[in-house]
């Protein structure tokens, strides 16, 4: 009757002289009282029978078991997320002061108020990377004040807003918009994008003071000097930061904008610093000595340069004769920073630990678990968040219940505003809670990323009895440890279930299994007699059973089953019901049965129960269970995924770096030695956690990233100057030396510029910036550890590449350096 009355058809059109009409049958029924008038059957007396005469007609929600509750009492949570052309910001603001208008037309004990406003952090956040920015921006200045000339400083510094700007025009270009990381990464690369300034202006900065040369004179040969060295050092770097921009995963798009504002910036650095400032540097007046803050920073450059001349020198020549016991020392120190990771001295978390202000907690009971159950659950949640607020400043706590599913939001304040650790109160949280014995899986997630604490272990076996048993005895293993607390598999619980079979003889009765299935599935899950267009999608017409009628096995005796001629039996004499257990879920992988065992902990302890797991308990369990298979799961594969692919895009990025160096310098021995430093910048990065007392994580490695562009930059420009000292007809060991000094002061610029920038967020300890400081200790420390090895350790492999030269004179034409000039 429903789908016959309640249409909407078009009928065509009708065509006359006077113009088209269109023909349709529109009485498609919106609403209860539409559907409760709808015409069932009219009587030979001329009644009629209506739709709601016969059934009765509810326009509401979907029939499901569902409770909410906002600090304990009942509630209705609206979620509004802003639009892509919205700014978060400005959307909180409108829906805050809606909230305060409309509260006063409320009645009294109704309560309307926003939880879990992510303005609040972002603005936390963004004003954490904004002061970080500033401040490092004014340290970085102020070092180049107090090393170079002013007008030389100056402008070197403007060359910084240069690069920043061109990046932010440009950002649209590649979908990357203003945001937390994006931010960050302007900060990270701050004391990066000024190197290249540094380097050009100190070379004009040398040819005007040093060798006297007239301003614009100096201007032009000074740039040309390091043209070579620094574009091909921009191109080096952003190769560097290139394979971030590639990575497959959920990790990918905030690492593409990393690499988009990194790139942006460096391409303008470039521009600018042969561009604009070799113009403004082409007026730099000579210098006088008589002005008060020239000489100030006159005797620091001069003591810069005493200290190259009068101490770095003679080190220098001192560490050249015993070059392969220097050399021994940086592997060696390199081989201790390997140990120190490998072995847990500087600890590693895959995902980074970025404590979130909202705790988030996820109960999931058995499916068909009764709602008073999850109701009893509830109330424990509840309960839970209740005593928090005895020790914490929780903002409010918002409890969804969903037939055998809970979902908990608590509120604190963001991580910027106070100091309290979310790992804490998750720890907090969990004693109050306690444990729910049939609770298929608990989650308490305090981190904004999904970095929890979680190991997996994945068994195969190919008999599901043994498999059972190994898992089970795992179970065992991991809750003996007093930092887990919760374990379980991925094997759901067995659940209750009818089986419908047709009696024998049901079929001479005019039934079959099809038409009882078909007829059961309409009375409990419904027949959907339609679908209505409404402002927010479409709404199903479900015709079905009431509720009361659809909770007892008599009911489902009794329902009355349709034959082909129309008579109505119960369902228990033409079919037999069967009561039976099913399985819920079966995982496989590879067309093997799997069982996957996980278990939340401490992630303190995440390591060390693992390294106990893997290396005590599963070879003991595998002597029990022969043919067990142990595969990677969980985080332990995503990680070894990770690292698979950050190794392979990192090999083309080497390989690429190698090719540009090799153009570069013509040679294929000179790229190896510039690259060679590269491995101590992870080794300074290793040590700098280390020594921060910060685990390394996935983030660390984009650091690292970044670190290896600068320290080819800094070793291509040595390089490029011994190779120009040796044609200038300097023996081998005189150029080095000479080199070495002249590129001291850019050196040491770049080095400080880079580590000073980023001690603001060093030295941070909100819990906001401890999600940023791997990749800044890592850029830091891989900087500052490299500044010895561009100083000590590739001149001293310089040389001894003229060592194996000599040794391998047959050889030459792989080592055309080598052949030329005086033996050391």
């Amino acid at each position: 009757a429903v789908r016959a009355s309640s249409i909407n058809i078009s009928s065509g059109e009708l065509k006359t002289s006077t113009g088209n009409i269109q023909l349709r049958a529109e009485n498609l029924a919106d609403n209860q009282t539409d559907f409760e008038s709808i015409i069932v059957r009219e009587l030979p007396s001329g009644a009629q029978l209506t739709l709601g005469d016969v059934a009765r007609i509810n326009d509401g929600f979907a029939d499901y078991d569902v409770k909410a509750s906002a600090n304990g009492v009942p509630a209705v949570m609206l979620e509004i997320k802003p639009s892509d052309r919205l700014f978060i910001t400005k959307t909180s603001k409108q829906v805050n002061d809606w909230i305060d208008t409309k509260q006063s037309e409320l009645p009294d004990g109704v309560e309307l108020f926003s939880l879990g406003d992510m303005a609040d952090a972002y603005e936390s956040r963004m004003s954490l990377i904004f002061d970080a920015a500033w401040m490092g921006l004014i340290l970085v200045m102020l070092i180049l004040l107090l090393t170079l000339r002013f007008t030389v400083a100056l402008w070197v510094t403007v060359g910084i807003a240069i690069s920043f700007v061109g990046a932010f025009i440009f950002l649209p270009v590649v979908d990357v918009s203003i945001n937390f990381l994006s931010t960050f990464a302007f900060l990270l690369v701050l004391g990066i994008v000024v190197d290249d300034a540094i380097v050009v202006g100190e070379s004009i900065h040398h040819h005007r003071e040093d060798l006297g040369l007239p301003p614009e004179e100096a201007a032009i040969v000074g740039a040309s000097a390091v043209a070579r060295p620094v574009i091909f050092a921009v191109l080096t770097t952003v190769v560097a930061f290139a394979p971030w921009a590639f990575l497959s995963g959920p990790q990918s798009e905030f690492l593409r904008h990393l690499s988009a504002v990194i790139a942006f910036a460096l391409a303008f650095s470039l521009i600018e610093a042969f561009c604009i400032l070799p113009a403004h540097l082409s007026h730099l007046p000579a210098r006088n000595p008589g002005k008060t803050g020239f000489a100030l920073q006159r005797r620091i450059a001069d003591g810069i340069t005493s200290f190259a001349e009068n101490t770095y020198a003679p080190m220098l020549a001192r560490a050249l004769n015993v070059r392969y016991t220097l050399s021994a020392v940086f592997l060696a120190g390199f081989i201790v920073a390997l140990t120190l990771a490998s072995t847990g001295w500087v600890r590693f978390y895959f995902f980074p630990q970025l404590e979130s202000e909202t705790l988030v907690v996820n109960v999931t009971l058995p499916t068909g678990v009764p709602f008073s159950r999850t109701e009893a659950v509830m109330n424990k949640l509840n309960q839970s968040s209740d005593d928090l607020k005895a020790n914490y400043p929780v903002i409010g706590a918002f409890t969804f219940a969903y037939d055998n599913q809970l979902e908990q939001y608590v509120q604190l304040p963001p991580p910027g505003e106070s100091d309290i650790s979310m790992r804490e109160v998750a720890e907090t949280y969990l004693a109050s809670m306690g444990d729910i014995p049939d609770a298929e899986n608990i989650t308490v997630q305090y981190t904004a990323n999904q970095g929890e604490a979680v190991l997996t272990f994945v068994f195969a076996h190919t008999d599901e009895a043994r498999l059972k048993q190994a898992a089970s005895e795992l179970r065992n293993y991991l809750v003996s440890f007093e930092d887990v607390f919760f374990v379980r598999d991925n094997q759901r619980g067995e659940i209750d279930e009818l089986n419908l079979k047709l009696k024998p003889g049901a079929q001479t009765l005019g039934v079959t299994l099809a038409d009882v299935s078909r007829q059961v599935r309409q009375s409990y899950y419904g027949e959907e007699v339609q679908r209505l267009p409404r402002q927010y999608g479409d709404v199903r017409v479900m015709l079905r059973y009431p509720q009361d009628a659809r909770k007892s096995l008599t009911s489902l005796r009794d329902l009355n089953i349709r034959t082909s001629d129309g008579r109505l039996l119960p369902l228990a004499t033409v079919a037999d019901i069967e009561v039976r257990k099913a399985s819920q879920r079966i995982v496989r992988r590879d067309g093997q049965r799997i069982f996957e065992v996980y278990a939340r902990l401490n992630v303190d302890a995440m390591g060390d129960i693992n390294d106990k797991v893997q290396d005590e308990f599963i070879p003991e369990l595998q002597k029990r269970y022969p043919a067990l298979q142990v595969i990677k799961g969980g985080w332990e594969e995503q990680q070894a995924e990770f690292m698979t692919e950050v190794s392979r895009l990192f090999t083309i990025a080497m390989l690429t770096i190698y090719a540009l160096l090799a153009v570069a310098f013509r040679s294929y021995t000179l790229p190896t030695i510039i690259m060679s430093a590269i491995p101590f910048a992870y080794m300074g990065a290793i040590f700098g956690h280390k020594l921060i007392g910060i685990p390394l994580d996935m983030f660390s490695f984009f650091g690292m990233g970044a670190a290896a562009g600068v320290v080819v930059n800094d070793n291509l420009v040595l390089i490029d100057y011994i190779l120009k000292r040796e044609e200038r007809g300097d023996d081998r060991l005189t150029a080095i030396i000479n080199a070495a000094k002249n590129r001291f002061r850019p050196i040491l610029l770049t080095t400080l510029t880079t580590f000073v920038g980023l001690m603001p967020i060093i030295a941070e300890t909100s819990q906001a910036a401890a999600f940023l400081k791997p990749s800044v200790i890592s850029l830091a420390f891989g900087v500052f550890f490299a500044f010895f090895v561009s100083l000590f350790l590739v001149p001293a492999l310089y040389l001894i590449g003229a060592d194996w030269g000599k040794i391998s004179a047959s050889m030459s034409p792989f080592f055309p350096r080598w052949s030329k000039g005086k033996a050391a």
